[in-house]
């Protein structure tokens, strides 16, 4: 009986499956760990089978590139799995079948509420037993934060926010830009309401127009001269966000009203789209309306620290597929990039608001600190010609044209910086 052929389109993992075990410590199988349930059940079938089996590698997602009648039989059987496991992965719930309740060659394992955990174990554990009390801080100050919504959230409406895609957008900043960021959505802001309510003696009236209570949503709507360009700017930055990611027509003029409507104070209102006979249109207009609603519940002020209801990701799913503007774009990257687009429309009228109070222009500001680093890179830049650098290290520095490092971001040019300052201290003479 010839041996049973397997195919994996990761190489290492290909050449040493059967012989990884938790206990193995190479970098090779640190990203393992979190899957070690699964890969033990796949040793253990691997085990008992009657025949040992034969496992190789094939290159992975080789439909991309290649067409369909020119792939072996190999990267055939690779690209139908993948499909099928994509596929399955992006069905709802409901429809799928449920995990295995137990794995072959497991000794123990970990349920919680009927479900079996099979990966990042720490981490479920962690956040199971801290995730009910963030969720009623969370539910409890709902409406204080949202004034206009009928009342807090109820469980549906919390689990209606997509949390994950914010997440995601947490974990990509900077541990500076977290914590700023973190003070915003929870009302932790240094401006005059939060700082009369811990000191009575400080004026809680707004500096520039003397509104009787600045907190954020007003930091928001101040009429002041710089706070309205602030707000035009970040307007169209917004709107522009909306184009760059192919946001169906309807749905971006539904967004830009509502966010106009809330910035001047009042309530957002949506007229429903006239009715079509195109059924692709009008499932889009229904799954807009919908989203609409569900995120009057959420609420917009809620909207503007990136709590995004996710049906909106429902209408970018409908949108996409029938629009097909490339594989990069998918309805979580426009759920994350929206998220991140108004966490810096909030960014440009908190800056303004600190240069009016301080006295500084923040984009002046800014440019200078550019312009004082970009000098600094010309000037390692050159000075690493004249050191007595190895190839990886000439490499790192020298790698692009010096005009090209000029053009990076001042976070880009900071980083390259840091490098230089460690190569070239390993460089100099200790005498």
């Amino acid at each position: 009986m010839p041996a049973p052929r397997y195919v994996l389109d990761n190489k290492s993992v290909a050449i040493n499956d059967q012989d990884w075990t938790f206990d193995c410590r190479t970098s090779v199988y640190d990203f393992l760990k979190a899957d070690y349930d699964i890969q033990q059940g796949i040793n253990t079938m691997i085990y008992h089978l009657p025949v040992a089996p034969s496992i190789g590698w094939v290159k992975g997602h080789q439909d991309n590139h290649t067409p369909w009648d020119k792939l072996s039989l190999k990267a055939k059987a690779n690209c139908h799995a993948d499909h099928v496991c994509t596929e399955t992965h992006s069905a709802p719930t409901a429809t799928v079948r449920s995990f295995p309740e137990w794995i072959p060659g497991t000794a123990a394992a970990l349920y919680h509420n009927g479900r079996l955990v099979t990966k990042k174990l720490e981490e479920y554990v962690t956040t199971a037993a801290t995730a009910p009390r963030h969720r009623k801080y969370l539910t409890e100050r709902s409406m204080k934060r949202d004034r206009t919504i009928p009342n807090d959230w109820h469980d549906d409406t919390f689990d209606d926010i997509d949390w994950k895609s914010i997440g995601s957008s947490m974990k990509a900043m900077t541990i500076g830009r977290r914590i700023q960021i973190s003070k915003f959505t929870h009302e932790w802001n240094p401006h005059a309401h939060n700082l009369a309510t811990r000191d009575n003696k400080i004026d809680r009236r707004c500096f520039a127009c003397r509104h009787l209570r600045e907190d954020t949503d007003h930091i928001y709507r101040c009429p002041s001269e710089r706070r309205q360009a602030a707000r035009l700017k970040a307007t169209s930055d917004f709107h522009n966000h909306l184009s760059r990611y192919f946001t169906p027509a309807p749905m971006a003029a539904l967004l830009k009203k509502c966010i106009e409507h809330w910035l001047a104070g009042r309530e957002p209102q949506h007229e429903l789209p006239l009715s079509t006979t195109d059924t692709a249109t009008s499932e889009l207009h229904h799954l807009i309306n919908v989203a609409y609603e569900h995120q009057n519940y959420i609420g917009w002020g809620h909207f503007f620290r990136g709590r995004l209801s996710l049906q909106w990701r429902a209408v970018i799913a409908c949108y996409y597929k029938e629009c097909q503007p490339g594989d990069r774009y998918t309805p979580k990257l426009w759920m994350r990039k929206t998220i991140d687009q108004l966490w810096q429309f909030y960014l440009t009228i908190w800056h303004c608001r600190n240069g009016e109070k301080h006295g500084i222009d923040y984009d002046e500001a800014q440019a200078k600190a550019l312009r004082a680093t970009r000098q600094e890179a010309r000037r390692v830049y050159i000075a690493a010609q004249n050191e007595d650098l190895n190839n990886q290290e000439a490499r790192l520095l020298h790698a692009r044209p010096i005009n090209t490092i000029l053009n990076w971001t001042k976070s880009h040019l900071d980083a390259y910086l840091a490098t230089a300052e460690v190569i070239l201290e390993q460089n100099v003479d200790p005498g």
